[in-house]
């Protein structure tokens, strides 16, 4: 949801999992996605025009979360 409006979106990921260690795995996701900011009313008026401010808008996404086993 962006200013009021709700669009259905696919956000394609890919998860890894290293193991450091026995004792340490990561797992890592990242995820690329392009919205249009106009399907969402960013750019009103003067600013509609996508000659200043393109319509495309590049969203990524990087997590990293760390496990360590119990000792």
């Amino acid at each position: 949801n962006i200013r009021g409006s709700t669009l259905p979106i696919e956000f394609p990921f890919s998860l890894v999992f290293q193991k450091d260690s026995p004792s340490h795995t990561k797992a890592i996701m990242q995820a690329e996605l392009v919205l249009k900011r106009l399907d969402f009313g960013l750019g009103q008026g003067e600013w509609q025009v996508t000659t200043t401010i393109a319509d495309d808008v590049m969203v990524r996404l990087y997590v990293e979360a760390n496990q360590n086993a119990a000792r």
